[in-house]
Parts: structure tokens; C-alpha cells; sequence
């Protein structure tokens, strides 16, 4: 049921990055009639769209990661917790897609690889995004073990008495 909620979650985001890319372009369309047609306004008003446009990139994918953070872990996880690993996340994730445009025309993929040259450069980017991912869960992760004092499940294998000092924090 969690994996439906998910996928419906991650089809609502891109419905709604979609949504707002559309309304925004409409505006600006709509804006660029009716403002004057100078060098030095043309050029701040294109930064302003593309700043509108990459903030809310940015706060949709926060989110979208925030709340993976949240509902996928087997303990409660607070919203603090959850956004702080979804920021480090994001951002690294937008680093990651910098890099990644600016060095795949450095590689032909196309002569090392044949046809299949464009799925293996997709696959590289899905290694390094669940990279990126996994880092963002494991900070979600510790930014929570700091801030709780939860006991590990004991299995019954180990004597507790035997590693109590594993368990002090200094």
C-alpha cells in the first residue's frame, strides 16, 4: 500500500512541476507584450522567470524528498529530520545535474557502447541519483539518532551486559 502511495506522490509531483512550469510560461508570454523591449530589461526578466522557475524546482523536489524521508523509514521520523536530509539531498542533486550536462558531450557513449550508449549514460545517472539518495536518507538517519534516544531492538543472540559500552556516547 506504501509503494501506491508513492507512486501516486511522485505522479502528483511531476503533475503539479508541470503545472507550474505551464503557469509560468503563460505569465511570462503574457508579461513580455506589455513590458518594454530593452536589452537590460529583457535580460532581468529572464532571470527573473528562470529564478522563479528553479526556486519552485527546488521547493517541489524538498518536498517530495522530505516526505520519502518521513513515511519510508520503519521509525518515527520527525519533519526536521526528514527536511534536513531532503535539503542536503536536493542540493546535491542539483550539483549532480550540472555536472552530469556539462560532461556527457565529453563522452561518446555512442562509440564505446553502440546503440546502447544512451541507456548506459541513463543508467550512470540513476546509479549516481540512488547515490545522492542514499546519502540524504543516512543524514535523515543520523540527524535523527542524535536527536532520539531509542533503544536498538535486542534479538536475543547477545547479552546486552556484554556491549553496554557500545551504547555510551561520549
Amino acid at each position: 500500500m506504501l509503494g501506491v502511495a508513492f507512486v501516486v506522490l511522485i505522479g502528483a509531483s511531476l503533475l503539479t512541476s508541470a503545472a507550474i512550469t505551464a503557469f509560468v510560461s503563460n505569465v511570462r508570454a503574457r508579461a513580455a507584450v506589455h513590458l518594454p523591449k530593452s536589452a537590460a530589461a529583457s535580460s532581468f526578466i529572464g532571470w527573473f522567470w528562470y529564478s522563479i522557475l528553479f526556486g519552485a524546482g527546488l521547493l517541489i523536489a524538498i518536498l517530495v524528498f522530505a516526505l520519502i524521508f518521513k513515511w519510508t523509514p520503519h521509525s518515527r521520523v520527525r519533519w526536521r529530520e526528514a527536511f534536513a536530509g531532503a535539503a542536503a539531498t536536493t542540493i546535491l542533486w542539483e550539483i549532480a545535474s550540472v555536472i552530469f550536462m556539462k560532461l556527457v558531450p565529453f563522452f561518446d557513449y555512442q562509440r564505446i557502447y553502440g546503440k546502447m550508449g544512451a541507456a548506459i549514460a541513463l543508467l550512470v545517472w540513476i546509479y549516481t541519483s540512488n547515490l545522492i539518495m542514499l546519502f540524504g536518507a543516512n543524514l535523515s538517519a543520523q540527524v535523527h539518532r542524535m536527536n532520539t534516544e531509542e533503544p536498538i531492538a535486542y534479538s536475543g543472540r547477545l547479552r546486552p551486559e556484554e556491549f553496554r559500552w557500545l551504547s555510551s556516547r561520549n
